[in-house]
C-alpha cells in the first residue's frame, strides 16, 4: 500500500514533492542492489537518480511496478528493521504487550485489552476510556465509511489482486524472498505468504 500511496499525484506528504536527498538517493540504489532487482531496473534507477532535481513518487512511477516496490522496501528497509529490533527488546520486558496491525483492524479492543489490563483501571477513569474508545475507531477501518474508505489510497486504494501481483513479482526474486523472510521473523510473522 506505501507504494501506491507514495506514487499519487499530487503528492500527499510535503517530503514527497522535494527532490531525494544524495544519502537517499544512494540508500535506495543500494537497498535496490540488497533486494534483488534486475539489471533493468537498476539501470533506471541509476539514470533517473543521477538527476540532482529526483523525488521519490517519480523514481516509483519511472520503475516498472516490481522495481518500484523494491524501490519502496530499500526506502523503507531500515526502518522495518528498526521497529524489528525495538519490538524484539519490548517483547523482553516483563509486562510487554505485543499488537501487530492485522489485530487492531479485525478487533482493535481485544487486541488492546491485554494493554489495558496491563496499565490498570486506575489509570483510566470515564472521560478518558470514551477518549480512547473514539481514537481507536478513528483508526479503525472497519469503521470508516466507503467514501472515506476510498479517499484513503494507503488503505483503500490498493485491491487485493494488485496486492498479490505486486507480492508475486517482489517474490519471485531469491534476494529479496530471503530479505522479506527475515523481516517476517523479526517482526514475529509466521509465514510470509500469508502475510502477503
Amino acid at each position: 500500500s506505501a507504494y501506491a500511496y507514495h506514487k499519487q499525484l499530487p503528492p500527499v506528504e510535503p517530503w514527497l514533492a522535494e527532490p531525494m536527498p544524495l544519502l537517499q538517493r544512494k540508500k535506495v540504489m543500494k537497498g535496490l542492489r540488497k533486494w534483488g532487482a534486475d539489471n533493468e531496473t537498476l539501470a533506471l534507477a541509476q539514470s533517473f537518480m543521477d538527476k540532482k532535481s529526483a523525488r521519490f513518487p517519480d523514481l516509483l512511477r519511472a520503475l516498472p511496478e516490481s522495481g518500484g516496490v523494491l524501490a519502496e522496501l530499500a526506502r523503507s528497509s531500515t526502518g522495518l528493521w528498526r521497529m524489528a529490533r525495538l519490538a524484539a527488546r519490548w517483547a523482553a520486558m516483563p509486562g510487554a504487550v505485543n499488537v501487530k496491525y492485522e489485530q487492531l483492524q479485525s478487533d482493535p479492543f481485544q487486541a488492546l485489552s491485554p494493554l489495558l489490563d496491563a496499565v490498570g483501571t486506575a489509570c483510566f477513569n470515564k472521560r478518558n476510556e470514551t477518549t480512547a474508545a473514539t481514537l481507536l475507531k478513528r483508526c479503525h477501518t472497519a469503521s470508516w465509511s466507503p467514501k472515506r474508505k476510498a479517499k484513503s489510497n494507503h488503505v483503500g486504494g490498493t485491491s487485493a489482486e494488485e496486492k498479490a501481483r505486486r507480492a508475486a513479482a517482489v517474490l519471485s526474486s531469491e534476494a529479496s524472498r530471503e530479505q522479506l523472510e527475515a523481516l517476517m521473523q523479526a517482526l514475529s510473522y509466521s509465514a510470509l505468504e500469508q502475510t502477503l
